[in-house]
């Protein structure tokens, strides 16, 4: 991950991996995953940046992490695609434009990881 994470850059790309991630409950309070069916931890995560918040990666691996297991949102690229559309526009209630663009990153970028 970056060093430095603002909420326009985790627009771009999901950068910040939930199973490592960690943050201070006595400058947040407790903040709480969304009634979404999935995507919650990239919704809470986009939430706190959302409020001017900024996240500090680290450049070491904390954690491994089995992609592709069946049933897994990895595994379904379109069911995936789907999801981020939705955590777009109707979670973050971005304005068509604004979503279009995050959007074209996640495709690009994501189309990109598995070109390689």
């Amino acid at each position: 991950a970056p060093a430095r994470v603002e909420y326009r850059h985790l627009l771009r790309q999901d950068y910040i991996g939930f199973l490592t991630a960690m943050y201070d409950t006595e400058v947040l309070g407790k903040v709480f995953l969304p009634p979404i069916e999935r995507r919650q931890d990239y919704a809470m995560v986009l939430s706190v940046l959302r409020e001017g918040h900024v996240a500090a990666g680290l450049a070491e691996p904390l954690a491994v992490y089995r992609a592709r297991r069946p049933g897994a949102l990895s595994t379904n690229k379109l069911t995936a695609a789907r999801y981020n559309w939705h955590l777009y526009r109707h979670v973050e209630q971005l304005p068509l434009p604004r979503a279009v663009l995050a959007f074209g990153n996640y495709a690009v970028r994501g189309s990109l990881k598995w070109l390689v």
